[in-house]
């Protein structure tokens, strides 16, 4: 399941209901109130338990302005024809497009050296291509920090993946996802170029070899889909 996309498409709709909900839960205790406040530990516990709800879901919209509408642009793109991005090789600053890759499966990576969960999904990252490269994989890793603190993360360089970079200043559009929204971002983009799944957090190998595996098939064995 994916979570995150869940969250983005639906986050903030279920939390206008649980902040409405909530105010017809208090009203509704202290209708019969002289004073206005609730009659018994049940009418307590319901005011309580609704204020609690209001309080937690306007905190959920107020972080949605930052963390879940940049997003949505993204998730729509799903099962859509990929916006063209562009990177630079991190060997050589050579231009590269992801155009460049029809006809294969791309694993599209947006990671930081500061961030834990991109660290810790490197090794799946570069077992996977090892693994399926042949297959007609292709995994690409993009940072958008110096070349030279990427350096600093060792054993990147030994890793089998291509490896890319685009200035920190480039505006949130397209696949490109801004570093204070979000951390690691992984885009599954089949032979076609159409844009299949877009994955937010840290992934381990099982769970991106299952991303794959179905787009790696041949085009005259899969289904719609």
């Amino acid at each position: 399941m994916n979570w995150p996309k869940l969250v983005v498409e639906y986050g903030q709709v279920v939390a206008w209901i649980a902040i409405a909900l909530s105010v017809i839960a208090i009203l509704a205790a202290v209708r019969s109130s002289r004073y206005f406040l609730p009659r018994g530990v049940l009418g307590w516990v319901t005011l309580l338990a609704a204020a609690a709800v209001i309080y937690y879901s306007a905190g959920f919209l107020r972080w949605a302005e930052a963390k879940v509408n940049p997003l949505k642009p993204v998730f729509r793109q799903g099962h859509r024809e990929a916006p063209d991005f562009s990177f630079q090789s991190l060997a050589d600053d050579s231009p590269h497009a992801l155009s460049e890759y029809r006809g294969k499966v791309v694993v599209l990576n947006f990671w930081a050296t500061w961030c834990p969960p991109c660290r810790e999904e490197m090794p799946g990252l570069d077992r996977l291509q090892q693994k399926y490269g042949d297959e007609g994989l292709v995994v690409i890793t993009v940072s958008d920090e110096d070349k030279s603190q990427i350096a600093k993360f060792v054993g990147y360089d030994q890793m089998h993946v291509v490896k890319g970079r685009v200035d920190s200043n480039l505006p949130a559009n397209g696949l490109y996802v801004r570093p204070d929204v979000a951390r690691p971002v992984t885009h599954i983009i089949d032979r076609d170029g159409i844009l299949r799944e877009t994955l937010i957090a840290g992934q381990d190998y099982n769970s991106l070899e299952k991303h794959i595996l179905f787009y790696l098939k041949p085009r005259a064995w899969r289904p719609n889909r």
